[in-house]
């Protein structure tokens, strides 16, 4: 029988806060953490060992840039040195999927979230206002194995962007 009664929020409570969430939900928001900064780490370590200049200024430089700038300054550099159309194409790929991953880290990491101790589902919330939209609420489920899509595709992007760099600097004589 249904109780009437009974408020919406009654038959389904979040807690908020970690304390029992699904350990394997933040397990994969840490590697969806590290993979990103291991992404942004090899954009960085491309553009400041291209500026002509040695450690520790390069860095000094390419550790004020927002993640987008980064991406924006690579490209123009990268284009400017590379030649071959075909490396110029998967560079071009690797830079939307990074922009993309970037929206994905920030949509899972500037969120708040609820869990549901009993059925052990995840929300996600994440509340906004922008000029022309106003005020806007975010809800969605989430669950480890999404987030840990993310992650391996940053890896993966990581490890494709390396391979490029590599291969200009051995054709390059660095």
């Amino acid at each position: 029988m249904i109780d009437n009664n009974k408020s919406k929020e009654e038959d389904f409570s979040l807690m908020m806060g970690t304390e029992n969430m699904d350990k394997n939900f933040i397990q994969s928001v840490g590697l969806l953490t590290l993979n990103f900064a291991h992404l942004e780490f090899c954009f960085s370590l491309f553009a400041g060992s291209q500026f002509g200049i040695k450690y520790p200024l390069n860095e000094i430089v390419v550790s004020e840039l927002s993640f987008k700038q980064l991406l924006n300054i690579s490209s123009g550099i990268y284009k400017e040195l590379e030649t071959d159309s075909k490396r110029l194409d998967k560079f071009n790929q690797i830079l939307k999927e990074s922009f993309v991953l970037e929206q994905q880290r920030n949509i899972i990491t500037h969120s708040f979230y609820g869990h549901n101790e009993n059925t052990k589902i995840i929300i996600r919330r994440k509340n906004s206002s922008k000029g022309k939209k106003g005020f806007k609420e975010q809800e969605e489920i989430i669950n480890a194995d999404s987030v840990n899509e993310i992650a391996q595709q940053m890896k993966a992007t990581s490890v494709e962007l390396v391979k490029l760099i590599f291969l200009m600097s051995d054709e390059n004589g660095k």
